[in-house]
């Protein structure tokens, strides 16, 4: 077989765990076959002019583009092809928290950019109920590191009422509150209290209601 073209191709997509797509831009003829050796180890892994494959490590590869044309024509194009690290980030698990509480989150250092899903471009965000409302909220970051691969991690968020009251419970004394926990009114009773003492309750805010 004699060469009556030159081989080539393009490649993008050079993150570890991400695709790499491969795509034919040889000058060949119609009807040509196009196979690919990825590991540079005589196997064919695939076919087609434009292929997608995942490096689950870094280092430096080479690949093998071999094809035929309608002619019997026949080249081979030999390229390297190096895959970088991928970052690394790791948000909180899952976190419950009363209204009156925010939550600091930290995607770490080292990366060349920061998107939350808050639209903050910083590395740490803080976020309180006043922003989000009562209930259960995803957070994300996108980051991106020098290498240009980009990871997004998530994180759960809820915010509760916490309308609970604390039932102090010692040997000598015994304060019942029912309903408990209670939004409107709350009936207590008290057993093992020998002296006068002072009842104040206070609302989830820390605001003084009754006294």
């Amino acid at each position: 077989w004699s060469s009556c073209f030159t081989a080539d191709f393009t490649f993008t997509g050079t993150c570890a765990g991400q695709p790499t797509l491969f795509e034919d831009i040889s000058s060949a003829h119609t009807s040509a076959y196009y196979l690919w050796d990825i590991n540079n180890d005589g196997s064919i892994e695939y076919s087609g002019n434009s292929i997608s494959h995942t490096y689950s490590g870094t280092g430096t590869y080479t690949v093998n583009l071999i094809v035929t044309d309608s002619s019997l024509c026949a080249d081979t194009m030999q390229k390297t092809v190096t895959i970088l690290a991928f970052p690394d980030i790791n948000l909180p698990d899952d976190t419950a928290l009363c209204p009156n509480e925010s939550i600091t989150l930290d995607a770490g250092s080292g990366f060349n950019s920061y998107l939350w899903s808050t639209g903050a471009t910083t590395q740490n965000v803080t976020a309180d109920s006043s922003g989000y409302g009562l209930g259960t909220h995803g957070i994300y970051v996108l980051v991106s590191n020098v290498n240009g691969c980009s990871a997004i991690d998530t994180t759960i968020v809820t915010w509760s009422p916490c309308t609970e009251i604390t039932e102090p419970v010692n040997n000598e004394f015994a304060m019942n509150i029912y309903p408990n926990p209670a939004s409107g009114i709350v009936n207590i009773t008290v057993n093992g209290l020998n002296s006068d003492a002072d009842l104040k309750i206070f609302s989830m805010n820390r605001q003084l209601v009754f006294a």
